[in-house]
């Protein structure tokens, strides 16, 4: 039998496009939250997610050969893989799923007109930037928070990469639900913490963390990074920002953070740099999908942070790599 392995690799790489949609359709269907653990038949699958029997089989026959499922005589389960899509799994990569397989995933369509023009494509598609989209849309935005909590495997390391002792003020910077200035106070237990966000992305965190302990040392403060940043703090968090920006903004952040630090102050940017050596690191593809959606967005070398904190008035200090390609970029004022 002749080699395939050529033409086998390139119709993988040709077809990523309809896992994605695969794998989109069947959290949108709520076919995962629908297997409670034991074997269940496609014909009672269908039943409860109210799809067709013939079509929801064969959907299931390509999460099995994905490794999201397993088929045996008695019906379908879930994988740990598979798992990690419900909507109850801690960490769930559920609304990831969501994000990537719609508006996202719509915005890629038009990717020739990208690579063609060097504009993105989200607004044409949907009529306005992301960001401005997303405001009128409050499920999209909640959906995209979530989205952002989801792919935080990485905050777990942040405080065994970077020194917390003597750490008695935390603001994270646009931190969305919290989840990693929590992660930073439990290992700073001295520590205040300021989250800085939109009033409508902060009111489902209040709620969260009402009458728990965490609550008497967060401070919920409404804010926009591009006025101003609460002053006086030891320790400021950027993570996952700066790449949804252009130049000319990330210096307009950075400056508002040297503007806020004080002598001993360290501001951590946690994102997932390029590496020329590295082509096919998840960067790689980040800095693609900064082009497709966002105005300016992109990923961006370690030299090219060099060179944007220098117009702020900081220099890099130390860089601590974590999982998934990620890297947090420590910087002091200059």
């Amino acid at each position: 039998m002749a080699d395939d392995h050529i033409p086998r690799t390139m119709l993988n790489l040709m077809t990523g496009a309809w896992t994605t949609k695969a794998i989109f359709v069947t959290v949108k269907l709520g076919v995962i939250d629908a297997m409670d653990g034991d074997p269940v038949s496609g014909a009672e699958l269908a039943r409860r997610t109210g799809t067709d029997p013939d079509a929801l089989v064969r959907l299931l026959r390509l999460l099995t050969g994905l490794g999201i499922v397993d088929s045996t005589g008695d019906g379908f389960t879930t994988t740990p893989l598979g798992d990690s899509l419900r909507s109850d799994d801690t960490g769930s990569m559920r609304d990831l799923a969501l994000i990537y397989g719609d508006p996202f995933y719509d915005a890629w369509g038009r990717f020739e007109d990208v690579v063609r023009t060097g504009r993105e494509s989200f607004s044409t598609v949907y009529g306005k930037p992301f960001f401005e989209y997303a405001n009128g849309e409050p499920e999209l935005a909640r959906t995209f928070d979530r989205a952002m909590s989801a792919g935080s495997v990485f905050f777990a390391e942040v405080p065994r990469a970077v020194e917390l002792a003597g750490v008695r003020g935390i603001v994270d910077i646009a931190g969305g639900s919290g989840a990693l200035l929590e992660t930073l106070l439990a290992a700073a237990p001295e520590a205040q913490g300021v989250l800085l966000e939109r009033a409508d992305v902060l009111e489902p965190v209040r709620r969260r963390i009402e009458g728990t302990a965490v609550a008497d040392r967060l401070d919920l403060r409404t804010g926009d990074f591009f006025q101003a940043v609460p002053e006086g703090a030891d320790l400021y968090v950027l993570s996952r920002i700066l790449h949804d920006w252009g130049d000319g903004e990330c210096s307009s952040i950075l400056a508002n953070c040297a503007a806020a630090m004080g002598p001993d102050s360290r501001l951590l940017i946690i994102e997932r740099p390029l590496d020329p050596g590295r082509p096919a690191s998840f960067a790689s593809y980040w800095d693609l999908h900064m082009l497709v959606v966002m105005t300016g967005a992109r990923e961006r070398t370690p030299d090219e942070y060099d060179r944007l904190l220098a117009g702020a008035g900081l220099v890099p200090a130390a860089r601590h790599p974590l999982p998934l390609d990620m890297e947090v970029l420590e910087a002091r004022l200059a």
